[in-house]
């Protein structure tokens, strides 16, 4: 009996023994869990407000939308679709100590940048009888990321409509005054910019004059009424206005021209600004026939296809030119100076 009761008592202590381990293990798991709970929630990504990506944009870097993390950060490329507007997620992983943590951030793909619209002038002058295409003075409409812009007129232009340009104007160009015309244009995106030019309408260049011109080099008084408009115009109204400068080898002003120094004067004062040697000049611009000369073009004169003068066509047939030291700047018949031993190489058109 007494031995039974050794052996039930050593079989009580084995258990407790047993089960004394189990609890400390137990503790020891629980504390391990613990830790590993702590460090998890350690695991800590800190993201700046707002994280926003242009539209468009190819190189964007995902780690700068972090303000710290707790941890080795990781993240996936090429995880935003940056000709998508709008927002996306974006995932984000911490990793330390055997542990790792995902974090999901919502990214704005915006498109801030408003079209771009650029003109050839500002401001555009015309005369009465003047032919103008409003839009050949807009010389760009684009998107930096999407291109070109087309053009809708503003009665075709819905409430909903994007990606176009159109404009608006009170321009009347046979009622001398100054108009606006205003441009706007809107991205695919609903950005929108707007911008405007003038446009000053005068009324056309006259002038009368009253000179001596040279048939067969014979002095005949004669009246010219010049009602060109534009700057063909300008140009034929300050060749009658220099009519008797002095005639100045090397010359390209009204206190002495030579032949090709004048030609050259006179488009520089409309800002078109070219060679001073006639052989020069005999290449610029486009070549055109006798017949189709206007004034302002330059008649390149020469013998055995050497060019050696120009001079300004002037229309009804007249030219002026710097003819000579002895002559200075006339009014000359084309017909006629061809009579005395010159030859027209060519005309000359410049798009004025």
């Amino acid at each position: 009996m007494r031995l039974n009761i050794e052996k039930i008592f050593g079989i009580v202590i084995f258990i407790s023994i047993i089960l004394t381990s189990v609890i400390i293990k137990d503790l020891n798991d629980t504390k391990v869990i613990e830790s590993k709970m702590k460090s998890y929630e350690n695991l800590v990504i800190a993201f700046k407000d707002k994280p926003i990506i242009e539209y468009g944009t190819k190189d964007y870097d995902l780690n700068s939308f972090v303000e710290k993390a707790e941890g080795k950060l990781s993240v996936l490329p090429n995880q935003i679709d940056t000709n998508k507007i709008g927002e996306q997620l974006v995932y984000f992983e911490v990793e330390k100590s055997e542990l790792s943590k995902s974090y999901i951030l919502k990214v704005e793909v915006k498109d801030t940048n408003a079209p771009i619209i650029n003109f050839i002038e500002d401001t555009v002058t015309l005369y009465i009888g003047d032919e103008f295409v409003i839009t050949n003075n807009i010389s760009k409409v684009n998107d930096v990321i999407d291109g070109d812009i087309p053009y809708i007129p503003y009665n075709e232009v819905k409430e909903d409509s994007k990606n176009y340009y159109t404009y608006t104007t009170d321009l009347n160009p046979k009622v001398p005054g100054t108009y606006s015309v205003n441009v706007k244009a809107v991205d695919k995106n609903g950005n929108i910019t707007e911008k405007s030019f003038s446009v000053v309408v005068k009324n056309p260049i006259r002038t009368t004059v009253v000179t001596r011109i040279t048939t067969n080099y014979y002095a005949t008084n004669i009246s010219f009424n010049n009602n060109l408009n534009g700057n063909r115009g300008v140009i034929t109204a300050l060749a009658y206005g220099l009519l008797g400068s002095p005639y100045v080898a090397g010359g390209n002003s009204p206190s002495g021209f030579d032949c090709a120094g004048f030609v050259s004067y006179l488009y520089s004062q409309i800002g078109v600004y070219i060679s001073k040697s006639s052989a020069s000049q005999a290449y610029i611009g486009t070549s055109i026939s006798l017949e189709n000369m206007q004034p302002g073009d330059i008649i390149i004169w020469g013998n055995g296809g050497n060019p050696n003068h120009t001079a300004i066509y002037v229309g009804n047939g007249y030219m002026i030119h710097a003819a000579n030291p002895r002559k200075g700047v006339i009014l000359s018949s084309v017909v006629a100076w061809q009579s005395y031993g010159q030859s027209i190489l060519s005309v000359r058109t410049l798009n004025i």
